[in-house]
């Protein structure tokens, strides 16, 4: 069963590929899995660093070398095969449509804030696998090598506000 936007994904991010989705998901406030040469993708990163978002990680799958199985996965999990495919503390939002008309309306904001402060991480994810998950994505993934602070940081590489 596919899963809907805003819905807790947990169960369905079994497996090395979506283990590795999950512990970046849980260990960031942002996460936006995205193509180095999509102007969405571009649009959706310039909105994070425009409102000052911490804790973003932008994956390029065009550069990452597992990028089509993890697209995949996120196909599987989220029902969205286009990037970019964005979450926020822990909840999937969607596309830059979605995440644009959540920005229009304000909710983003509020979104960050709470994510911010924790409080949509430990509502958005089972109590104790968020502690876990970020204790492991910060050392090293599944894969057995360490997430890159340059992929994973507080500012998007290549993107000023």
């Amino acid at each position: 069963m596919l899963a809907k936007t805003g819905q807790d994904l947990t169960p369905q991010l079994t497996g090395a590929v979506k283990e590795r989705i999950k512990e970046l998901i849980l260990g960031n406030t942002v996460v936006i899995f995205s193509k180095s040469y999509c102007p969405f993708c571009m649009k959706v990163k310039v909105l994070f660093a425009q409102l000052g978002a911490q804790q973003v990680c932008a994956i390029e799958l065009d550069k990452d070398e597992n990028g089509p199985d993890i697209q995949a996965a996120l196909l599987e999990v989220t029902g969205q095969r286009t990037v970019p495919s964005v979450f926020v503390g822990g909840q999937h939002l969607g596309g830059n449509d979605d995440v644009q008309a959540k920005a229009a309306k304000g909710e983003l904001q509020a979104m960050l804030s709470a994510a911010a402060a924790g409080r949509m991480r430990h509502r958005a994810w089972p109590a104790g696998s968020a502690s876990e998950l970020r204790a492991s994505a910060v050392s090293a993934s599944r894969f057995g090598r360490p997430i890159s602070p340059s992929i994973c940081s507080a500012s998007i590489p290549g993107v000023t506000p």
